[in-house]
């Protein structure tokens, strides 16, 4: 259901920018101006996961979210650098 909104709000988009701009009738894709931001947070709290944003300029409307995590529970479990087997792990993970 959030695709089918989402696809609807893109073309909401599009026709608000033609409005703006009839030349961009002919073209199938159009480039627009966005914002983008991340959570952060503060107060000695922190979270290995985050939410980024990109919002369109004009309209203020999401355009797309990415969940980020900066955490790997593989690197968490690795062997120790001085192991026999960390130089297989290394290769296998990245």
């Amino acid at each position: 259901m959030l695709q089918k909104s989402s696809i609807w709000w893109q073309f909401k988009l599009r026709d608000h920018y033609m409005k703006c701009d009839e030349d961009l009738s002919e073209n199938p894709i159009i480039d627009i101006t966005v914002s983008y931001d991340n959570t952060l947070h503060n107060c000695s709290h922190s979270s290995h996961f985050k939410v980024a944003v990109v919002v369109d300029f004009m309209m203020g409307l999401f355009m797309d979210t990415a969940p980020l995590s900066n955490y790997c529970q593989g690197c968490k479990n690795a062997p120790a650098p001085t192991d026999a087997t960390y130089s297989a792990w290394k290769a296998r993970i990245i």
